[in-house]
């Protein structure tokens, strides 16, 4: 009888630990989205006509030059449109004339667990560290940075975090983080080497 309860709650928890971290289809396809961008470890920066190759995007003619930068501060860009989960999603690439620096991903869907994002990511070939962590880990942190590795491409880094209009933001950097503005420097910080833990 006793064998039996300590099955029954092995099996429990087996369960739960295994939902906990159970990938969302959202995350599998956005993993899957991403994967293709990534760009060769001597690289500084995608080309642009290499955008093509992903093809679960369907991009716009471009790049154009902006009348004001990217949030990342560059200057061109080319629109696209992808779906996730069925959802369409805008998809924006920036760069210089010359490279694309980051891919901006806009979903129109609440942002997902962080757990289930870095399930997804990993189930699609990923290796995944935080790249950028809360200051107080016991704080509700809505913004994440991970990053990501791929074997034979250099390492990028995903931003996932909620939008103002209720949707999920997702933006790739192809080289390094930006610079935290002083508001995120309020609440996160670099040095996640003391807070080494998933997600």
């Amino acid at each position: 009888m006793k064998f039996i309860a300590l099955a029954s709650a092995v099996a429990t928890i087996l369960l739960f630990a295994g939902h906990a971290v159970a990938a969302e289809p959202t995350a599998t396809a956005l993993a899957d989205l991403v994967k293709p961008l990534l760009i060769l470890p001597a690289d500084s920066g995608g080309a642009w006509d290499d955008l093509e190759a992903d093809r679960a995007i369907r991009w716009a003619a471009g790049p154009t030059m902006l009348n004001k930068p990217s949030p990342d501060g560059n200057f061109f860009a080319r629109p696209g449109q992808a779906t996730l989960s069925g959802r369409p999603v805008t998809v924006v690439a920036s760069g210089a004339r010359s490279m694309v620096f980051s891919v901006y991903v806009r979903d129109p869907a609440p942002p997902m667990d962080p757990e289930a994002l870095v399930a997804g990511l990993r189930q699609a070939g990923f290796a995944v560290t935080p790249a950028r962590c809360p200051v107080d880990p016991r704080g509700t942190a809505p913004r994440r940075w991970y990053r990501l590795a791929l074997a034979k491409k250099k390492a990028a880094f995903l931003y996932a975090g909620p939008l103002q209009s209720g949707g999920s933001g997702y933006t790739l950097y192809l080289n390094d983080l930006p610079s935290m503005t002083q508001a995120e420097a309020a609440l996160y910080t670099d040095n996640c080497a003391a807070r080494r833990r998933d997600p």
